[in-house]
């Protein structure tokens, strides 16, 4: 699916991966060097394996959504991501590997705002699912400030 989308999977980061290759050529440890370029290139999902009874493609029940503010909220967002080019422009069917998860919005500030929410460990083929606790240990999962100290 990446191979026959890529103007779906644009991964945008500030590294220039094969400038940071090739710096870490000397570098002992190459299975963690190649695994990080291999993420920065493809993508992270940390600590995760893919079941071999998942399914090709996945699309969890989405809340019904009436409050006006909260749709507007969500569009914004979704308006925010696309022009940092974090989302791709909608294409339709979900495509095989692809997962919907469900997404919505809490409010926050005693109700003076709204928290987007990405629910990555609900339903049987959550993609939370799939992160190995083991290997993970205690590493949170909330954000890279508190996930980068832990690799």
């Amino acid at each position: 699916t990446i191979t026959d989308h890529p103007q779906l999977f644009q991964i945008v980061t500030p590294i220039h991966v094969n400038e940071f290759e090739n710096a870490l050529c000397s570098h002992p440890n190459r299975p963690f060097c190649d695994s990080v370029v291999r993420s920065l290139r493809e993508g992270f999902w940390p600590y995760a394996n893919i079941p071999d009874d998942y399914p090709l493609k996945y699309e969890a029940p989405q809340p019904e959504i009436e409050d006006e503010d909260q749709i507007r909220f969500l569009r914004d967002q979704r308006d925010i991501e696309l022009s940092r080019n974090r989302y791709s422009d909608g294409f339709g069917i979900l495509l095989d590997g692809m997962v919907r998860m469900p997404n919505f919005a809490v409010p926050k500030d005693n109700g003076s705002a709204w928290r987007q929410v990405i629910n990555h460990s609900f339903g049987p083929h959550a993609l939370n699912l799939m992160v190995d606790k083991d290997a993970m240990g205690k590493a949170p999962l909330d954000g890279m400030r508190t996930f980068g100290p832990t690799l």
